[in-house]
C-alpha cells in the first residue's frame, strides 16, 4: 500500500468572530457590533459582510434610542425640566374646610389621666384657647395642676370658691420660686381665622 503526503504551505490562524468582548481584550462589551471591533491583525470580514455590519450596529444604536426614548423620555423630560422650573401641579383642592370649622375637633392640650378620676389633669393654661378644644367638659380650674403649683407671673387664681386657701398657695409657691422663670407648665394657643372670631363674639 502506497502513502499520501500532504504539504500545505498556508499557516492556519483562529478566526475570533465575538463581537460581545473576551477577557484577553478587555473589552467586556462591544456595542454597536461593528466591523472595527475586528483584530487589526486578523480581519476576517469580506466587504459586504461588513456594509451589512456597519448598517445593522447602527440600526441596533436606533432602535435602543427610540426604545429608551419610549421607556424613559417623559421621567427623564421632567427631570430636567424640574430643575429650571416649578413644575408640580397639587392633585387635590382646598375644600374651604378650616381647623375651627370641624364639629368635634379637638385641639393638643396637654392633660394627664390618673386612676379613679372622672376626668384628666390639665397641665396648662387654658384662658387663651376655646374651651370646646379641651375635649371633655367639667370645671376645668378645679382640673388643673397650674393652680396648685403657682408660678411667679401667674395671670390669675383658680375660680374654686376659696380664695383664701388660693392665695396662700400662691404666696407660699412664689416665695419658693425667687430665683425661677415662668411659666413652668406648657402653653397653649390658638390662632382662630376671623370668621370664627367674629361668630364668638356674636355668641358672647
Amino acid at each position: 500500500m502506497g502513502s499520501i503526503t500532504v504539504t500545505n504551505d498556508d499557516s492556519v490562524v483562529f478566526c475570533q468572530q465575538e463581537l460581545v468582548g473576551s477577557l484577553d481584550t478587555g473589552l467586556f462589551i462591544k456595542f454597536p457590533a461593528l466591523p472595527i471591533f475586528q483584530p487589526s491583525d486578523a480581519e476576517w470580514m469580506t466587504d459586504s459582510q461588513s456594509t451589512l455590519t456597519t448598517v445593522y450596529g447602527w440600526t441596533s444604536v436606533a432602535a435602543l434610542a427610540l426604545f429608551v426614548g419610549i421607556v424613559f423620555g417623559g421621567s427623564i423630560f421632567l427631570a430636567f425640566q424640574s430643575v429650571c422650573k416649578n413644575i408640580y401641579e397639587p392633585s387635590t383642592r382646598d375644600q374651604m374646610i378650616d381647623f375651627s370649622g370641624i364639629q368635634d375637633m379637638f385641639g393638643y392640650v396637654p392633660q394627664v389621666k390618673f386612676g379613679g378620676y372622672a376626668y384628666p389633669w390639665l397641665c396648662c393654661d387654658i384662658d387663651d384657647i376655646a374651651e370646646d378644644l379641651v375635649g371633655w367638659n367639667a370645671d376645668y380650674d378645679e382640673n388643673n395642676l397650674i393652680y396648685d403649683v403657682p408660678y411667679k407671673g401667674m395671670k390669675r387664681r383658680a375660680r374654686t370658691g376659696d380664695d383664701s386657701a388660693s392665695a396662700e398657695v400662691e404666696e407660699q409657691a412664689t416665695s419658693s420660686l425667687e430665683g425661677e422663670k415662668g411659666p413652668i407648665f406648657s402653653i397653649v394657643k390658638h390662632y382662630p381665622p376671623e370668621w370664627y372670631k367674629k361668630n364668638a363674639q356674636k355668641s358672647d
